[in-house]
């Protein structure tokens, strides 16, 4: 878990990416970046509409990451975090509706999820930074920070408490997907509902262009590319990617963290996860790199999901 490190080109963290889009007509196709990654929309629809429609979902995807991100130190997000321990808190009807979904997903996955890792993804950040590791007690009493269970929700309201002091949240694993569902859906109010959005291992679909089946994505196996064809759903990738630490000892280590170990993911697999929207798909692929083989099906049934494709690079 833990988004990109900023700045960093998505073509270095994603194995999706939308084929050729000749013969589609009038697509068109946008580039910014944001939540550290090159985030592309292509948008079937004429020139006035789609651009229009571009510079909003964009506006929105600031908005959004300026709420939800971990990276930015005065986020509604991480002063939600500096709260913990500290009672009830109001909370955005945005950040209220991650943090639930977060939290059904870590119930769904005993855990492999969790949105309470972010001590630990600070750890790893910082050795990221420097090369050093963690001393074990600094490692005790970040783990000792994680527990999705300490999350409440007060009913009728969109107030939430942190029961934890110290808890720090991370939603890197589904907050992506999110931000881009609600990008989706600022693309399809402003006209541009057949339209495709991909941003560091997460896409999502709108309509597909006229006369087409799908959006023609080419997703990455242990055999090379292969394509499919994607409507009105969303794919994410997780697993090793650049973002990597590779210790004296010959260990490396995942920016995914592993919430049960307290340290980054040392099996190198990526997991390529199908659901009916962004949130699901990204925090579904990142749950299964983490969890036993044995509870995918069950998992990939709970959220109408499905594996797509699974690969050791």
């Amino acid at each position: 878990m833990g988004w990109a490190l900023p700045l960093i080109a998505a073509g270095l963290l994603c194995n999706l990416h939308p084929s050729a889009l000749a013969g589609q007509g009038e697509t068109r196709r946008y580039h910014q970046v944001h939540m550290g990654v090159e985030v592309v929309i292509s948008i079937h629809a004429p020139r006035d509409i789609a651009d229009a429609a571009a510079v909003a979902a964009y506006d929105r995807i600031t908005h959004l990451d300026s709420l939800l991100s971990d990276w930015l130190r005065h986020s509604e997000l991480n002063r939600l975090s500096d709260s913990a321990g500290r009672g009830w808190q109001a909370v955005s009807p945005e950040l209220h509706a991650v943090l639930r979904r977060a939290v059904e997903v870590a119930s769904a996955s005993e855990g492999a999820f969790d949105p309470t890792v972010g001590a630990l993804t600070l750890l790893w950040r910082e050795e990221y930074r420097t090369g050093k590791t963690p001393d074990p007690a600094t490692l005790t009493r970040a783990r000792a920070t994680v527990d999705w269970r300490s999350i409440e929700f007060r009913p009728g309201s969109h107030q939430v408490r942190l029961l934890r002091p110290g808890t720090r949240l991370d939603l890197g694993g589904i907050a992506k997907g999110w931000i881009l569902d609600r990008a989706l859906e600022t693309l399809v109010a402003h006209g541009a509902a057949a339209a495709l959005i991909e941003a560091g291992g997460d896409l999502v679909a709108g309509n597909p262009p006229p006369g087409q089946q799908g959006w023609r994505v080419a997703v990455g196996t242990a055999r090379g590319d292969s394509v499919v064809l994607l409507s009105r759903r969303a794919l994410a990738v997780s697993g090793p990617s650049s973002q990597a630490i590779h210790r004296a000892s010959g260990e490396t280590m995942s920016h995914v963290i592993d919430p049960h170990r307290g340290e980054g993911l040392r099996i190198r697999l990526e997991a390529t996860v199908a659901a009916p929207d962004g949130a699901t798909a990204d925090a579904i692929a990142t749950a299964l790199t983490v969890m036993d083989r044995a509870d995918w099906p069950a998992m990939l049934a709970r959220f109408s999901a499905e594996l797509v494709a699974l690969s050791h690079p």
